[in-house]
């Protein structure tokens, strides 16, 4: 696992420059103490630190732990230089150290924080910046707006998707799944008619077995205490054992500005997705949104997002459509190991074609879920979605207007079992009533995989 470091050196020296008897008390210091010390290796890594040659001044400290291990100056310097020198263990003990002195100092508290994220320690670093944050008075703009960088990428992490945070770093993945799909194709086992009066000999609904195999990027990087920006992208293809029509693969390219701020977060991702099944049909979709995040307080977390998208379909381009769509989510985090969430979203798509007329619709919906880390390395995840949608004009060949209310749950496990491995289990369920009976269906996907990342 990648060791994230700061690069933004002025983050770390602005802090330092609060007045001085501040952060001497938090780290129960004297100017006294401080003038004895002369040239001592305190003094020597402290210096390399700020030129940024971690790897001397961590061998430096190793040289010095036995005669100076204990000495807060000495602990917090040289915990700085083995985190930047990926040796985030030594880092955690070293800034341990410091705590024992003086629970309540904020710097060393930031870096064990950095420290626990290191390791992988998603659940100890989020107590630990909180309780940066929650600091009275707080700590400067700039370690808000870093430690809300931080807080982006252990929700990253938490959702299955790599995130670094070392500047120019790229995480890149490999995974497999094996799964069973109970409805390949999304068939109704409703009887149809067409224009009400025709029956439909439609096919029976389909189980088959499949394989997933997929990769990709993602590259965070923050620029400044204000601004960063990130780029993901990835391929994935699934492949059936008999229904061989429905294989599909699909390739996204997803990036854009990130800004920050005492709080908040604005995101404005554009992405691009196209999809191609075995059968020749495709679909791209492009899109451009925003999300805009605001953290108050802990533990609420409000997040307002909205989007518009284009999406063509071949060899059907009667199905183009252009789309919008908005909305807003509560989250509540009791304890670093839940997050519990609610929202609602609404949006419109409008054919662009004048024969495609009933493809457009309007639509609203809910949305609800759960996240339980059971430690630092298993976690439940619960997701609910309802969805109400109604078409713009009645469908040629049923003479009605259609009228869909989809119910979605999907129940997930992860277990990551060694740093930069993961093993997943998920169960979904979606069930669409559909005023046309021939987009009724029923439909449950049964997969289990795992994960690389490097």
């Amino acid at each position: 696992m990648s060791v994230p470091t700061t690069r933004l050196p002025e983050i770390r020296r602005r802090w330092r420059r609060l007045p001085v008897l501040v952060l001497v008390a938090a780290l129960g210091l004297t100017a006294t103490s401080a003038s004895a010390r002369g040239d001592s290796p305190v003094e020597r890594l402290e210096r390399l630190n700020e030129a940024g040659d971690y790897a001397h001044a961590f061998t430096l400290g190793q040289e010095q732990f036995e005669a100076h291990a204990g000495d807060p100056d000495f602990d917090l310097a040289f915990g700085i230089a083995a985190l930047e020198s990926g040796e985030p263990d030594h880092a955690l003990l070293a800034f341990e150290r410091v705590l024992m002195h003086d629970p309540e100092a904020p710097l060393p508290r930031l870096e064990l924080a950095r420290a626990h994220f290191a390791m992988g320690s998603t659940i100890a670093a989020r107590r630990h910046f909180s309780r940066v944050l929650e600091r009275d008075p707080p700590p400067p703009s700039a370690v808000v707006r870093r430690i809300e960088w931080f807080l982006t990428a252990i929700e990253e992490r938490e959702a299955g998707r790599p995130a670094p945070v070392r500047d120019a770093v790229t995480r890149w993945h490999l995974g497999a799944r094996l799964g069973h799909d109970s409805n390949v194709g999304a068939h109704t086992d409703d009887d149809v008619a067409l224009f009400g009066v025709l029956p439909l000999q439609l096919p029976d609904p389909e189980s088959d077995r499949f394989f997933e195999l997929y990769g990709g990027f993602a590259h965070q990087r923050q620029t400044s205490d204000r601004r960063g920006w990130f780029l993901q992208g990835g391929l994935e293809g699934r492949g059936y054992h008999s229904e061989r029509d429905f294989d599909r693969y699909t390739a996204r390219l997803r990036g854009g500005p990130v800004l920050l701020g005492d709080g908040w977060r604005l995101t404005l991702p554009l992405e691009l997705r196209h999809t191609r099944r075995d059968d020749d049909v495709r679909n791209t979709r492009a899109t451009a949104g925003a999300e805009w995040t605001l953290r108050p307080g802990r533990p609420l977390e409000y997040t307002l997002f909205g989007q518009v998208s284009r999406v063509q379909h071949k060899p059907a381009d009667a199905r183009d459509v252009d789309g919008g769509a908005a909305g807003a989510r509560v989250s509540w985090r009791p304890d670093p190991r839940l997050r519990v969430f609610g929202g609602t979203l609404a949006g419109e798509e409008r054919p662009r074609r004048s024969r495609g007329e009933h493809f457009g619709r309007r639509y609203a919906g809910l949305q609800a879920g759960a996240g339980w880390a059971v430690d630092e390395h298993h976690r439940i995840d619960l997701r609910l979605d309802h969805l109400v949608s109604r078409h713009r004009e009645d469908d040629p060949a049923f003479l009605d207007q259609r009228r869909d209310r989809l119910n979605r749950a999907r129940l997930g496990w992860a277990w990551d079992p060694a740093p930069d491995w993961r093993l997943e289990l998920s169960v979904e369920h979606a069930d669409n009533d559909s005023s046309l009976d021939l987009y009724s269906y029923r439909r449950t996907q049964v997969t289990a995989g795992v994960r690389r990342e490097w």
